[in-house]
């Protein structure tokens, strides 16, 4: 729920939503909250090594209770990406978590919430794919 909160509060800070389109999440966060902030970028040359050192410190942070951000680049946030995402967008993250598929392979996953919009995603995991068994959506 704090995420609409927080957006919100900073279209308010800002005038308009419009006026609040763009830039980095953290941005509103540190205005709003005062808080720290902690941003790491992450691209298709990233290593796995350092994917997995993200995700711990992701996890830890979700355990811990803080706000969980996420956000593409490249691009205007009109143009979508190969798997049908907003390019230069953020985004809130509404879970993170981890779950096992009937193989045993373990998969890292994020749900974010877009703020202004519908976009689906359409790489591996998304809303129709056939990986979703029963087991895994229970």
């Amino acid at each position: 729920m704090w995420a609409p909160l927080l957006e919100k509060a900073w279209a308010k800070v800002k005038g308009t939503y419009a006026n609040a389109d763009g830039g980095f999440n953290e941005n509103g966060y540190r205005a709003l909250l005062g808080a720290p902030m902690y941003r790491e970028n992450l691209d298709s040359n990233t290593d796995d090594a350092k994917a997995l050192e993200l995700w711990g410190i992701m996890k830890a942070a979700d355990q811990a209770g803080y706000l969980l951000s996420s956000g593409t680049g490249g691009g205007a946030d009109t143009s979508k990406n190969v798997c049908n995402v907003a390019n230069g967008h953020a985004y809130t993250i509404a879970a993170l978590f981890e779950m096992e598929d009937s193989s045993g392979t373990t998969h890292k996953m994020l749900l974010n919430r877009n703020p202004w919009g519908v976009t689906y995603y359409t790489w591996d995991w998304n809303k129709d794919d056939p990986n979703w068994t029963d087991e895994l959506v229970a």
